[in-house]
């Protein structure tokens, strides 16, 4: 039995993508990378309010989607679940930095974070990322 997201071919999955106009372009490899046959379901999300189809971080392939994809369907519980151990935003250069300003607006409006939340969230990423590599 395939492992979840290993049930289509990258072709098949990438040519899915194309047809999610939310998505940029950018994104597809990186969404197949990360959740193989799973990705539409990503996409989707993005489709359903096209915010969700922006960047997390400059430059980075990584969208808003996979947060809420992170804490709904994978049961990410932190911010470090979510960069670090699923949508992989945390395993570029700055480790993630770019990626959290708007990570965390992407779980205030859609998840529901409070503002203490959120800086709770962002404290404990910063300091899980601090013992990997000095800051940039």
């Amino acid at each position: 039995m395939p492992l979840p997201g290993g049930e289509a071919g990258r072709d098949e999955v990438l040519r899915e993508l194309g047809r999610f106009g939310s998505v940029p372009a950018v994104s597809h490899a990186h969404l197949y990378a990360v959740y193989g046959s799973r990705a539409p379901l990503v996409a989707a999300l993005a489709r359903e309010m096209p915010e969700l189809g922006q960047p997390l971080g400059p430059g980075g392939p990584a969208i808003g989607a996979e947060v809420v994809f992170a804490v709904r369907e994978e049961f990410a519980a932190s911010l470090g679940d979510v960069l670090l151990r699923r949508c992989m935003a945390g395993l570029d250069a700055d480790l993630g930095r770019g990626a959290v300003p708007v990570a965390l607006r992407v779980a205030a409006v859609h998840l529901g974070w409070s503002e203490a939340r959120c800086r709770a969230e962002e404290s404990a990423y910063l300091a899980e990322i601090a013992s990997l590599a000095p800051p940039a």
